[in-house]
């Protein structure tokens, strides 16, 4: 099976017989190459996707937590979004509409994968690919958040919450509302890094952080609060630069011209999306005292001047 990747996951270039043989030997895992690890973890979750064999499930999520161990998170995002490509133009040449088509392989990295960076990139990429069931456009993001209850670890979690919040589509803000009360606090720390890291503002990731903030507000001092107000704070630098996005996407993505997965629906400046939220900003501060944490949130907003 080649589907046009193995050339570009490294200078190695082992045959499919050769990578068999491996996936058989286990004990070699932990002395690969970093290059033939990431063939072969590419190579055996691709293979899984096409043809799952539940007796082969324990020996690939040992490879997974080999790899876990032996490779950054960074690397284990690419081969995430290769895998994804490889499967997003699989679907697209056989037509897949029923069933998981080959979204399985993307499976290792949502409940072995320990990063919650990894796990929101594998999140994001099997909303937007997994085919319908019942004709429903929501049947990928669903099922992720299905799993948030399914799976132990807090940071874990995070990571399928913020990768539904990454796919930035209103049609998903009811399956994420309250999430982050599904986390401890550690988890809520995670959740809110992670969404630091998204590369733009959606408007319902800043509905999501008001929410949120307003009810952390009560416990002003705890460290959750305090990530969730710097991480609203960096959402309004962003949208003060960048502005802010409202978006649909196509579910799956094979609904959608190959490249063209989003539709910008509306755009906003910081200045035109401002009234949307500066009543709840500035209730945040209308306690005696407010925070440090509140008064960043409202100057990176632009509400510096009510505050004072």
């Amino acid at each position: 099976m080649d589907d046009g990747n193995r050339r570009k996951l490294g200078k190695v270039n082992p045959s499919l017989d050769d990578l068999d043989a491996l996936f058989a030997n286990q004990s070699a895992w932990s002395g690969l190459e970093p290059d033939l690890l990431r063939h072969l973890l590419f190579y055996q979750c691709l293979s899984y996707g096409v043809n799952p064999d539940d007796d082969e499930v324990p020996r690939l999520m040992g490879l997974a937590r080999v790899a876990a161990e032996r490779m950054r998170p960074a690397v284990r995002r690419q081969v995430v979004a290769q895998i994804a490509r490889a499967v997003e133009r699989l679907h697209r040449e056989h037509d897949t509409r029923e069933g998981a088509g080959c979204t399985n392989g993307l499976l290792p990295f949502l409940v072995e994968d320990p990063d919650p960076s990894v796990v929101s990139a594998a999140a994001f990429e099997m909303a937007t690919l997994l085919p319908l069931e019942d004709d429903d456009p929501l049947s990928g993001p669903k099922y992720v958040e299905s799993l948030i209850d399914q799976l132990t670890h807090d940071d874990v979690r995070a990571g399928l919450i913020a990768g539904l919040l990454l796919l930035g589509d209103g049609r998903v803000e009811p399956l994420v509302e309250g999430a982050w009360r599904r986390l401890g606090e550690g988890g809520r720390q995670t959740l809110a890094l992670l969404i630091q890291g998204f590369h733009g503002v959606h408007s319902g990731t800043v509905r999501f952080l008001l929410d949120w903030l307003e009810d952390e507000a009560a416990n002003q001092g705890t460290p959750a609060f305090g990530m969730v107000a710097a991480t609203m704070a960096q959402a309004g630098a962003h949208a003060a630069e960048h502005g802010i996005v409202e978006v649909v996407r196509a579910f799956p993505v094979i609904d959608a011209p190959e490249g063209e997965p989003v539709r910008i629906v509306r755009e906003w400046s910081l200045e035109e999306f401002l009234p949307l939220v500066s009543s709840r900003l500035l209730r945040l501060a209308s306690v005696d005292h407010p925070s440090e944490a509140v008064l960043s949130v409202l100057r990176n907003w632009g509400l510096e001047e009510e505050d004072g």
